[in-house]
């Protein structure tokens, strides 16, 4: 019998992906085999999302402000957000025997406006050193010369700031990392903040020129010169379904050795 909490399922599916819609219809198929309501016009007891890492985190953003628990199905290339590979999808069968969990992910907040999953990007507009004033809680921490900041969630350290030089964080914990690309400074180091602290990032380049600010792949606003962008902890966080007992090393290990 199906569970009431998990009966109306929405299945999205990033369809440059699947393009014939295979692994896709074997999703439905086990869904209605348990009589769900699937991609019906009720609120959504769970997403399924099939894409890469890019497609589950612009739909896990979306699933978190109506608290609608997420479940990936990675159809890109590594998949790290993703809970299930394409031929582990009769696993999806587990959900109705209730062998799963929900694993609680923190997102960024944005000059009070955006929220983020995995990281924020602060880059300069031109070709010239960006540089910036980083604040916390308020007080001068330092300053850099960069290309640019990423600000990552412990989700997105094994993206875009583990490739610039950042740690790998447990997804499990609340903190903001910053690390540097291509730091002209001896600054090159990632910091580690915790979740209670208010970041301020300011635009000092001495060309006065903008800076763009990208979310999760995003282009979202430009910073003008003297204008900074502030950041801090979410108070929507991601929920996620989890299926497998594989804890987040051992996936990592396997995903880096791939």
């Amino acid at each position: 019998m199906v569970s009431k909490q998990l009966k109306n399922i929405t299945v999205i599916t990033n369809k440059d992906k699947d393009i014939d819609l295979k692994i896709t219809n074997e999703v439905i198929k086990i869904l209605n085999k348990y009589n769900c309501n699937v991609n019906g016009d009720s609120k959504a007891d769970l997403v399924i999302c099939l894409g890469g890492d890019g497609t589950i985190i612009n739909n896990a953003r979306k699933a978190a402000i109506d608290n609608i628990p997420i479940l990936g199905i990675n159809m890109g290339r590594v998949g790290y957000t993703a809970e299930l590979e394409t031929d582990e999808v009769y696993l999806l069968e587990k959900i109705f025997t209730g062998e799963y969990t929900y694993e609680y992910r923190m997102m960024l907040k944005v000059n009070d406006t955006y929220i983020a999953l995995n990281d924020a990007v602060i880059r300069g507009t031109t070709s010239h050193i960006a540089e910036f004033e980083l604040k916390c809680d308020g007080k001068l921490l330092t300053r850099y010369r960069a290309d640019g900041l990423i600000i990552s969630t412990p989700t997105g350290s094994t993206a875009y700031s583990f490739s610039a030089g950042g740690p790998v964080i447990d997804p499990k914990l609340d903190c903001f990392c910053i690390t540097p690309i291509c730091s002209h400074s001896l600054n090159t180091k990632s910091l580690i903040f915790s979740p209670d602290s208010v970041l301020e990032i300011i635009n000092k380049c001495r060309d006065e020129t903008d800076m763009i600010l990208n979310l999760d792949g995003n282009n979202i606003i430009t910073i003008n010169y003297n204008s900074s962008v502030v950041i801090t902890k979410s108070d929507i966080r991601v929920k996620m379904l989890r299926i497998k007992k594989d804890s987040f090393y051992c996936i990592l290990n396997k995903k880096m050795s791939e």
